[in-house]
Parts: C-alpha cells; structure tokens; sequence
C-alpha cells in the first residue's frame, strides 16, 4: 500500500481504491444470476426454444436492474449519514 501510495498520490489511490470496491460489490451482487442464466440459456437453446430464451434474459436483466436500483437508495440512505 505505501508504494501505491507513494506512485498514485493519496487522491487518485483513494478514487483507484473506490472504483476497484465499487465494481467488486456489482460482481458480488449478481447473486448468482450470471450463471444461472448461463445454464438455464445453453438448455432452451439446446432446445431450440427462443421465446423461453428470451424470456431468461429478459427476466434476468430485469431482476439486475432491480437489485441494482435497491442498492442505490440504499446507498443514498446511508450517504445522509455520511453527511453529518
């Protein structure tokens, strides 16, 4: 860490540091819905059954951007404490 410090500054290691944490907690929150579509996709394309196809991943993104939205007023509420 004193090396990165030393070569990044104390800003621009602080900013690396919260971009790295931000995009690690969005791979952590996938909740397994990556791979699940992955195996759940690869069978009704087997299959040759599109609309379910679609469906998954449809459903899929659906569900990340919920999680994500939800994360975000989390976020938020937490941000007013941070505040103070």
């Amino acid at each position: 860490v004193p090396l990165l410090i030393s070569v990044f500054g104390k800003t621009d290691y602080g900013i690396w540091v919260t971009v790295f944490s931000i995009v690690n907690w969005i791979f952590t929150f996938d909740l397994g819905l990556g791979l699940g579509l992955r195996n759940k996709l690869t069978d009704s394309l087997t299959i040759k059954d599109y609309n379910r196809s679609n469906s998954l991943i449809s459903t899929t993104y659906f569900t990340i951007i919920i999680v994500a939205i939800i994360l975000f007023l989390i976020e938020l509420n937490f941000d007013s404490f941070l505040v103070q």
